[in-house]
């Protein structure tokens, strides 16, 4: 079935997206101490800007040995179009949506950042956003 695009795009679209932090701090421990569990702290921003135009900033601290392993922090431009003008409400597909467009990109970085000499790359599985979500909206 052929299909016009335009008919089937999305009211939610990303404009641009960067990479505002990267930072990698080896443990002391890493070579010695084999019982290596990994702990996730993820924390999600939404600014809202003029014209449905949202700042999105999607963030995971790594703790490794109860210490601060590796932080990346990634931020986005989403625009949405509601249909509906100056709505100052942020919609919940901004919410939910752009945190599930970014995290992707959020764990190929973590893959790459940590593929190095003498060192297992972190291959972040695939997560359940929703609740992942779910359990940040309850923290806030």
């Amino acid at each position: 079935m052929k299909s016009n695009l335009d008919k089937v795009s999305s009211v939610l679209q990303m404009n641009n997206m960067f990479f505002k932090k990267k930072s990698f701090d080896m443990p002391d421990e890493y070579f010695t101490n084999k019982e290596r569990r990994l702990e996730y702290d993820f924390a999600r921003k939404i600014e809202t800007r003029e014209n449905g135009r949202y700042d999105v900033c999607l963030s995971m601290i790594l703790y490794l040995f109860n210490t601060k392993f590796i932080e990346i922090e990634l931020v986005a431009d989403f625009e949405y179009d509601s249909g509906v003008p100056n709505s100052m409400d942020t919609p919940e597909i901004v919410k939910r949506n752009a945190i599930a467009i970014m995290f992707p990109y959020l764990r190929s970085e973590l893959t790459l950042l940590t593929t190095m000499p003498n060192f297992q790359p972190i291959i972040m599985p695939p997560l359940n956003i929703n609740k992942l979500l779910d359990e940040l909206e309850a923290e806030a």
